[in-house]
């Protein structure tokens, strides 16, 4: 997998999603995501001839500067006998934190919709 901004940089920049928590995010009085900036990194497959039809995006915290999740997302819904029945989930070879699962609902629920 290859960062989209080797190839791209100027549309990378131009297209870089990022969401913003103005606020800590809790549920039922636990903290299930604080505030900052996170950034969605796009990685796709280089491989001659390949057509996986995916993006890897890995998931940037700014303050500090540290990965919090890696999301795997095709772009086509699964099917029936696929050995992955889920379009997009965290991928379970990358790395993950503790806030990967808040992240991966605000993916589906806000960035995926705004698309």
């Amino acid at each position: 997998m290859m960062r989209f901004a080797q190839f791209f940089p100027e549309i990378a920049k131009r297209e870089l999603r990022t969401l913003i928590l103005k606020e800590d995010a809790f549920e039922f009085g636990k903290l299930i995501l604080p505030r900052g900036d996170y950034g969605f990194d796009e990685l796709y497959c280089a491989e001659a001839g390949c057509d996986c039809r995916r993006v890897v995006l890995n998931v940037w915290a700014d303050k500090p500067l540290r990965q919090v999740a890696t999301i795997n997302h095709s772009f086509e819904r699964p099917r029936r006998d696929a050995i992955v029945s889920k379009q997009t989930f965290l991928d379970p070879i990358n790395p993950q934190s503790r806030w990967s699962e808040p992240i991966l609902e605000l993916f589906e629920n806000v960035v995926l919709d705004a698309m």
